[in-house]
């Protein structure tokens, strides 16, 4: 019974961070496309939910040279709106041009 009962445990607490990182990266679009900007956004967790870390594909562009600003309104986006930290932002830019040459 007891094993039953924390399987039951881990399968909720699995679905739960599993919405938080599906609405973290829902707002990381969301906080883009306002802006008029298409990029594919990811998160994951790797504390247990505490905080998360963001993965962030966009075309080259100059508005990102200063991602470190847009790191910090995007962390008070994320903040407001789910209640929860993003610690890390990794960021790619992939050059089309590149991958043709290497194909």
């Amino acid at each position: 019974m007891a094993v039953v009962v924390y399987s039951l445990i881990l399968k909720k607490k699995a679905h739960h961070e599993k919405r938080r990182v599906n609405a973290v990266s829902l707002v990381i679009r969301e906080y883009f496309r306002k802006s008029g900007l298409d990029v594919a956004a990811s998160s994951v967790s790797l504390d247990g939910g505490k905080s998360f870390t963001a993965f962030i594909e966009s075309e080259p562009m100059k508005r990102f040279r200063l991602s470190h600003i847009i790191e910090a309104t995007l962390r008070d986006q994320v903040q407001k709106s789910c209640g929860l930290l993003l610690d890390k932002v990794y960021w790619r830019f992939p050059i089309k041009d590149a991958e043709r040459a290497v194909a």
